[in-house]
């Protein structure tokens, strides 16, 4: 008698109770087997379809994080500068109503008239100030919060792109001086403005009174 024979044979003669009973303890086993399931794959419980809201408390979900750009980064504030920035000087500029002001530097004064050894004169604080515009109008600039004042104001240092900092440009084409003690790479950018005359240092007042910098 084959297989399939001998099951039909074996239902006709059990009682419809007897197999209530064996659907029953199939059950049951399948559910004693079910939590078992769920605890080797780490879910607390089984998963739940609703149409009503649910809080979700966020500090039992053991999920993985992805790691806060802003504790690794060290530009973490990405700023779009527009077109029309406004740029009061040469070290100071407001994107979406916050004036951010570059650490480490001292504008060229706005209204400078420079006058070279030869007595020639020229516009020098309103150059250093459209070097700052030049430099950062409709670009993207990456930057870092050294200090917040008050009158949504910011002390920041920017890079342009990665290695390429807004300081050290300003400092080299002699459209900012440096403020207190400078860096390295800061200090160099002065020191090579000033040996090539460029932008203040070609006013031989403002060199004199403008000693160098020790190392």
């Amino acid at each position: 008698m084959s297989l399939s024979a001998w099951m039909t044979l074996l239902l006709r003669h059990l009682s419809r109770a007897t197999l209530l009973a064996l659907l029953v303890t199939s059950s049951n086993v399948s559910g004693a087997q079910g939590p078992e399931t769920a605890r080797q794959r780490n879910v607390d419980a089984p998963l739940r379809w609703t149409t009503k809201p649910m809080r979700v408390d966020r500090a039992e979900q053991d999920l993985p994080r992805i790691e806060d750009r802003r504790k690794s980064d060290p530009f973490p504030d990405i700023l779009y500068v527009p077109p029309s920035v406004r740029t009061p000087d040469s070290v100071t500029f407001q994107v979406d109503g916050t004036i951010h002001r570059l650490a480490y530097l001292a504008p060229v004064p706005s209204q400078k008239v420079c006058v070279e050894e030869t007595g020639r004169k020229w516009a020098c604080g309103l150059r250093a100030r459209m070097a700052l515009r030049t430099l950062i109008a409709g670009k993207q600039i990456r930057c870092k919060s050294i200090a917040e004042g008050e009158d949504a104001f910011k002390i920041v240092h920017c890079e342009l792109a990665v290695g390429r900092s807004l300081a050290e440009e300003l400092l080299k084409a002699g459209a900012a001086v440096g403020s207190g003690v400078l860096d390295d790479d800061l200090g160099a950018m002065e020191r090579q403005a000033r040996t090539s005359r460029s932008g203040i240092w070609a006013d031989s007042q403002f060199s004199r009174d403008h000693p160098k910098r020790s190392r």
